[in-house]
């Protein structure tokens, strides 16, 4: 079946694209999503800097889209509908608000949308992109217990334990899902060359914050990056 993956370039995303892959499906093309709301719900919002560099990043054309901040579907329906795919594959995997305009949406247009991680186990999910090599940075934090030190640190199993710590402590969403922390994914199995920031900025307001990256490249795919903090 050829499919959209919609990708934001963080590790469910990701996630998605490889499942795509080794599920046999034809990867029409990757939709990138810019939303005009830096607290969208339904988008993944930073990182989408770097939008330029996805396509050469994992080897797949890229549909770009940006979405208004009082119409966010209507301009990703457009573009999934002039792709010519049959089907959607979304890294959603907890939020219902997300899933349930996916699924209209694609009901809508006839096609079907393939969310293969919905409901995963979050530790064994998070386990598994790690042990499969995905060089994974947090982009984006807002939750209790998660402050600017967190911008640009590596997703490793140790942070992975801090972030089992703080959900016991406070009840946090393991994978982000509620919006309490983004990741921006550098290289890995999805990957043909990998993203070298060189350039950022952590900006901070109150209790949450983003990397902006200011600067990066691509280049072949070493061994792991050290942490791009600032």
């Amino acid at each position: 079946m050829d499919v959209a993956v919609l990708y934001s370039g963080g590790k469910d995303s990701n996630a998605a694209l490889q499942w795509a892959r080794q599920s046999g499906h034809s990867v029409g093309c990757i939709v990138g999503v810019v939303p005009e709301a830096m607290d969208s719900f339904m988008y993944h919002v930073p990182g989408t800097e770097l939008m330029g560099l996805f396509p050469e990043a994992v080897g797949e054309r890229l549909v770009k889209v940006r979405a208004p901040r009082n119409d966010e579907l209507r301009p990703l329906r457009d573009a999934i509908a002039g792709s010519g795919v049959a089907g959607v594959v979304s890294g959603a995997v907890r939020s219902e608000f997300q899933k349930l305009r996916l699924d209209r949406l694609c009901a809508g247009l006839g096609l079907v949308h393939h969310a293969p991680f919905w409901h995963a186990d979050p530790e064994r999910h998070l386990r598994e992109l790690l042990s499969e090599g995905y060089d994974i940075i947090f982009t984006g934090v807002a939750a209790e217990g998660l402050d600017e030190r967190w911008l640009g640190r590596r997703l490793d199993g140790e942070a992975l334990e801090a972030l089992l710590r703080l959900r016991d402590r406070y009840g946090i969403n393991l994978e982000g899902e509620g919006g309490e922390y983004e990741t921006l994914v550098l290289s890995g199995p999805t990957h043909r060359r990998r993203i070298v920031i060189d350039e950022s900025e952590a900006l901070w307001r109150r209790d949450s914050g983003r990397l902006a990256v200011r600067r990066a490249h691509l280049e072949p795919p070493p061994g792991p990056a050290p942490n791009h903090r600032v």
